[in-house]
């Protein structure tokens, strides 16, 4: 199994090891700590967020 985004190879691993699509998995867990840190009461700009995977930002 290829792909050919930026996800990096642990968010890769894990991604297999759950048999999940990587491009979701890491979506998902995107999410997920950002709803932590939403929680805990962290103020971020969270219109300036940069996915390395998206092919807006690496291409």
């Amino acid at each position: 199994m290829k792909y050919h985004k930026s996800f990096g190879l642990p968010a890769e691993n894990a991604a297999i090891d759950h048999g999940a699509n990587p491009e979701e998995w890491t979506d998902k867990n995107i999410e997920i700590v950002k709803e932590q840190q939403k929680r805990i009461g962290l103020s971020y700009d969270w219109t300036r967020m940069i996915y390395s995977h998206d092919p807006k930002y690496y291409k």
